[in-house]
């Protein structure tokens, strides 16, 4: 009987360290995507400058010489109804959240952010300091990135 409640209880410990893991997953990869985000508007801010320096030089003859710009990528945001989660079950993940060191999240699914939490005092422009421990997972999910292209 003891030995059955220790399994419990091993269970119930090891779901809630996924669920932690997970959370920082995900508050990895918007981290990054923005980073991402921010480096391409840099870069279309650089090419526009150039561009308004060289005018004479860039002047478009007919549109075989067109200059393609590349479109900013951009999380698109939904309800969670839409993907059939409850709002309810979100406000507790965010109840258990307020307990821990953690300081937001983000779920994505189906393409889309469902939902982003933050503590007072951060949004979505607060940049984080990653720990020892995430260094793992942050470089496995760059590795897959990478391998994505």
């Amino acid at each position: 009987m003891v030995e059955m409640i220790n399994r419990k209880r091993k269970l119930k410990k090891g779901k809630v360290l996924l669920v932690i893991l997970i959370l920082i997953i995900i508050a990895i990869l918007v981290v990054f995507v923005l980073n991402r985000t921010n480096d391409n508007q840099q870069e279309q801010q650089e090419v526009t400058t150039d561009t308004a320096d060289n005018s004479e030089e860039n002047q478009l003859v007919s549109n075989d010489n067109e200059i393609e710009t590349e479109e900013t990528w951009e999380w698109q945001h939904d309800t969670p109804e839409n993907h059939n989660i409850d709002s309810a079950q979100l406000d507790a993940v965010h109840n258990i959240i307020d307990q821990y060191p953690i300081n937001a999240e983000a779920i994505i699914k189906d393409g889309v952010i469902v939902d982003e939490y933050y503590k007072d005092g951060y949004d979505q422009t607060s940049k984080f300091t990653l720990q020892s421990t995430s260094k793992s997972i942050t470089s496995a999910i760059l590795g897959i990135a990478i391998d994505k292209g």
